[in-house]
């Protein structure tokens, strides 16, 4: 049984007190609400809407997994002082790390922010450029309370 004492994720934690039984980032209750097992991790591997992220992708960042419509998406771009700007739809109560690298290896974290109840889009600014201004970003999501 998945309930209980049993310990899924291997975190120590019973998965009748733990808030992510199957340790996928995505809390049991919002995989409950969504008509998902929170005991089977194997939202990493699905694409229900068919929109081109996976349904832990888009639970995470607050998207629904079963519309192609309702998809994550961020847009960089260079400003006319040499600024990159990065531009995504930001959900409540997520946290938001932009990260840079040179060759997509030693990932740099560049700005972090707190959604709080905020949703609509949200911009991070990296003003710090590279020396051949090439380079990778990343946006990392991470849902807290």
């Amino acid at each position: 049984l998945a309930e209980g004492a049993a310990d899924l994720d291997g975190d120590g934690l019973a998965n009748a007190e733990d808030k992510d039984s199957d340790g996928d980032g995505a809390p049991d209750a919002l995989e409950i609400a969504l008509g998902r097992a929170p005991y089977a991790n194997d939202e990493i591997g699905l694409d229900s809407d068919g929109a081109g992220q996976s349904d832990l992708l888009e639970m995470i960042a607050g998207f629904s997994p079963d519309d192609a419509s309702s998809r994550f998406s961020q847009s960089v771009a260079l400003e006319s002082d040499g600024d990159r700007k990065i531009t995504f739809h930001a959900k409540p109560g997520r946290r938001y790390t932009l990260w840079r690298s040179r060759g997509l290896t030693n990932w740099e974290d560049i700005d972090e922010v707190l959604s709080g109840s905020f949703e609509g889009d949200m911009e991070l600014e990296d003003s710090t450029l590279l020396p051949d201004g090439h380079g990778f970003y990343r946006l990392e999501i991470e849902m807290v309370e």
